[in-house]
């Protein structure tokens, strides 16, 4: 029989897949988060059902406690996802300020003047207005 603390984790991964596959076919994740969320679905059933696995981290960190050790290890992963988001959102950032420079360019094409847009529509030169 498994232990109070594993069904939780057994619960919280089998949620967490079925969720991930849940938004994968409704389209609103793509591959990359996917498998992102699944790889911890798993990794967390696996710990919740097999906890020996656990002790390994204690072997790894060296510490007394398995506490310390999947703290260590949650920190670790915290760290390196906000880095890996860092990145992600630096990247859409110039991906885009390409869009919206090419946008300008295409609405605004080299040589014509976005302030006359409003007389050149009218029919009416800039010397018509004046006089």
């Amino acid at each position: 029989m498994l232990e109070r603390s594993s069904l939780i984790g057994l619960a919280f991964s089998v949620v967490l897949l079925i969720l991930d596959f849940y938004l994968l076919r409704e389209r609103k994740i793509r591959g990359k988060a996917f498998v992102f969320w699944l790889m911890i679905g798993a990794t967390v059933g696996l710990l919740s059902v097999v906890p020996s696995l656990i002790s390994l981290f204690d072997l790894v960190f060296g510490t007394q406690f398995t506490v310390s050790a999947l703290l260590a290890t949650v920190f670790m992963f915290f760290l390196l996802a906000l880095f890996y988001f860092h990145y992600r959102l630096n990247e859409l950032q110039s991906m885009i300020t390409k869009l919206a420079m090419e946008m300008s360019v295409r609405k605004y094409p080299r040589g014509s003047n976005p302030h006359n847009t409003k007389r050149e529509a009218s029919g009416k030169s800039s010397h018509e207005e004046k006089s």
